[in-house]
C-alpha cells in the first residue's frame, strides 16, 4: 500500500465513503481513490455510555439500524443510502 501511496503522492489522492453520489464528482481520472465501504463500515452502541462509534464508509441507514433499538438517533441527513464520510 505504501508503494501505491507513494506513486500517487503527487497527484489527486480522495476518499470514497460510498453512496450520495453516482455522477462519479468523487472520483479522479488521474489519481487514486481509495473506498472506504468495503472494510471500513463498522458500527458500534455503547449501550449504557449512549454513544455510537462509526466508521467512514458505513452509510447513515447502518447507523440508524445500529442505534434505533437502544432508542438513540442521530443528527444527520435524510438519505439513508449516503455514507458517513468522516
Amino acid at each position: 500500500m505504501s508503494r501505491l501511496l507513494e506513486q500517487y503522492r503527487k497527484d489527486a489522492c480522495l476518499l470514497s465513503g460510498g453512496g450520495h453520489n453516482p455522477s462519479g464528482a468523487s472520483s479522479s481520472d488521474e489519481g487514486l481513490v481509495i473506498d472506504l465501504s468495503k472494510y471500513l463500515n463498522k458500527v458500534t452502541v455503547d449501550k449504557e455510555a449512549k454513544i455510537v462509534h462509526v466508521q467512514g464508509g458505513a452509510l447513515w441507514s447502518e447507523v440508524d439500524d445500529a442505534t434505533c433499538p437502544h432508542g438513540l438517533a442521530t443528527v444527520a441527513g435524510t438519505v439513508a443510502s449516503v455514507s458517513i464520510h468522516l
